[in-house]
Order: C-alpha cells, then sequence, then structure tokens
C-alpha cells in the first residue's frame, strides 16, 4: 500500500481485526486499494501464475523476475549449493545421461515457455528480467534464455536467435564490470527489459567481506 494512503487512513487500518481475513474484499485495506486509482499491488508469484492470469485475459502493470531460470532440468546441472558444490555437473558431461536424468524430473518448471506465453498472450507488456552477473548459485545466462523466449514471442512465426541477438546488440547499453541494459519494443505496447548488474546483494552491500545488509 502506498504509504501516503496508509498514513491517510494509518487509525483505521490499525482498527481492522488482527489475523486472517474471512473475506479480503470486505476489509478496510481492500477497500483502499480498489478505490485509489494511483494504488499498485506488487505481489511475490512465479511463472506459473503471470501465465494464468494471461490467459484469463487480464493485464499486470508490470512484471519482474529476479534471479530467474529458464528450465529446472537446465539450471540443476549449473546449480551449486551455496555457490561451492556444483553436485548435479558431471551430467552436463553427458547428453545421454543427462536425458536419461531429466525423465525422473517431475516438475520441469518451464519459466521460459510460460514467460513467452505470457507476452503473446497479453496486449500490454511491461517485463523486466533482472540478475546479477556473479550470482554463484544461478547463473545469470538464463536471463538471457528468458529475455530470447519473450523477445521471440512478439513475433507471429518466431524469429532466429542469431538475428534476436543482432537486434538485441543494437538497444544494449553497457554499463561496466560486465553490466549491461538491453530492451526490445515490440509496437506501443510490448517491452521487455534485461538488466544485468554486476554484483549480487551480497557483494553490493559488503556482506561478502562482513558487511550487514541494510534493513
Amino acid at each position: 500500500m502506498p504509504l501516503a494512503l496508509y498514513a491517510k487512513h494509518e487509525s483505521e487500518i490499525i482498527a481492522q481485526p488482527s489475523g486472517c481475513a474471512e473475506d479480503i474484499t470486505k476489509t478496510k485495506a481492500f477497500r483502499l486499494l480498489r478505490d485509489d486509482p494511483d494504488a499498485r499491488l506488487i505481489i511475490n508469484f512465479t511463472a506459473a501464475v503471470v501465465e494464468h492470469y494471461a490467459q484469463e485475459g487480464v493485464d499486470f502493470a508490470g512484471v519482474v523476475l529476479v534471479a530467474g531460470f529458464t528450465t529446472l532440468t537446465e539450471l540443476l546441472p549449473s546449480y551449486s549449493i551455496a555457490g561451492w558444490l556444483p553436485i548435479l555437473a558431471p551430467l552436463k558431461s553427458s547428453p545421454a545421461l543427462f536425458r536419461l536424468w531429466s525423465n525422473y524430473v517431475v516438475d520441469k518448471w518451464p519459466s521460459a515457455t510460460r514467460i513467452a506465453n505470457f507476452v503473446r498472450l497479453s496486449k500490454r507488456v511491461r517485463l523486466f528480467i533482472v540478475h546479477a552477473k556473479d550470482d554463484a548459485e544461478i547463473p545469470w545466462t538464463n536471463a538471457e534464455g528468458l529475455f530470447l523466449a519473450a523477445a521471440n514471442a512478439t513475433t507471429e512465426k518466431g524469429m532466429d536467435v542469431s538475428l534476436i541477438q543482432k537486434m538485441k546488440s543494437r538497444n544494449t547499453v553497457h554499463m561496466g564490470d560486465g553490466a549491461f541494459i538491453s530492451t526490445w519494443k515490440s509496437g506501443n505496447d510490448k517491452i521487455i527489459r534485461e538488466e544485468i548488474v554486476a554484483y549480487g546483494p551480497l557483494k553490493a552491500f559488503g556482506m561478502d567481506e562482513g558487511g550487514a545488509l541494510p534493513v
């Protein structure tokens, strides 16, 4: 809830019963957000939820993917516990073993496919893909895959990956230390932005040297 809106109705909101509401539509907070044209909700969810509501015809003001991945099966072989122990790395050296192992993964979390469907189904898209270059657990290259899938979904018949990358390079601003911002626009209502920052929160806030994360 916007701070100004909360401050204006603070006493009324505090007077509401604590705990889970039986009907959220009857709460003061819900009514304030519903009736305020400037109110914006930030909700934490997965690509599957975004795809679901896109199928229902719901357009979001914006969708932000932070440290996402294309699919679980592609992520796990490169995933490192605490950034140090890549326990499934040997799978990458054997395509046959990788395919066999993939058959036993029940939910493959096809995020790239779901994001592509979201872009394809939505009339208006503001998609932001954010990842840290020094992410030791989920490689930042997953953001590249998500961007390519989303950009490709803005075309009717799809585009060759090399062509997308060439067009992307024309709209990329390099920020130093390997960081960059790439923007893809389709018409007036579909904007996809990939932002690769040089450092994640540990480095940025000095926590890798014993610093504390500010709250």
